[in-house]
């Protein structure tokens, strides 16, 4: 028996969305993944959304996934820090991370001191205009390597 949703049930989940904005200058992945280029990328997106959804068990909702980085500065300091396969690949993994889902965006904030913190405020601002808006920071409970 196929069970069709109503339509109010169908805006209700759609409706519902989690919205996660990540310093990437702070928040690095593994180096060992952005030197795999595109297909690290993916695999990237896939067990960050993976983490996600585990962690807001048992809900549904629509998830929008925002990196800022600052690319000059991360593949300089890749580069210094001995992995120079990853910050010549750097460019192949956001194209990975961003062709993984509609709704993930890898996003240079370019070099200014704090550029990446300021898009995020100015995202984290205008998406708790819309609809109430919870949130939780990286402090607030332990970070696993993606």
């Amino acid at each position: 028996m196929l069970i069709v949703p109503s339509p109010v049930q169908a805006i209700e989940a759609r409706e519902k969305r989690v919205v996660v904005l990540i310093d990437g200058d702070g928040a690095i992945f593994l180096p060992s993944l952005i030197a795999e280029g595109k297909k690290g990328g993916h695999e990237a997106a896939t067990r960050l959304t993976e983490a996600i959804k585990a962690h807001l068990e048992p809900h549904q909702f629509q998830l929008h996934v925002y990196v800022f980085h600052n690319r000059r500065g991360l593949t300089a300091t890749l580069k210094r820090c001995g992995h120079g396969e990853a910050a010549v690949m750097f460019d192949d993994f956001v194209v990975g991370f961003n062709q993984a889902a509609e709704r993930f965006a890898m996003i240079d904030a370019g070099e200014l001191k704090e550029g990446s913190d300021h898009k995020m405020k100015g995202m984290r601002s205008r998406s708790c205009l819309t609809r109430p808006c919870v949130t939780e920071t990286d402090t607030d409970r332990d970070r696993k390597p993606i």
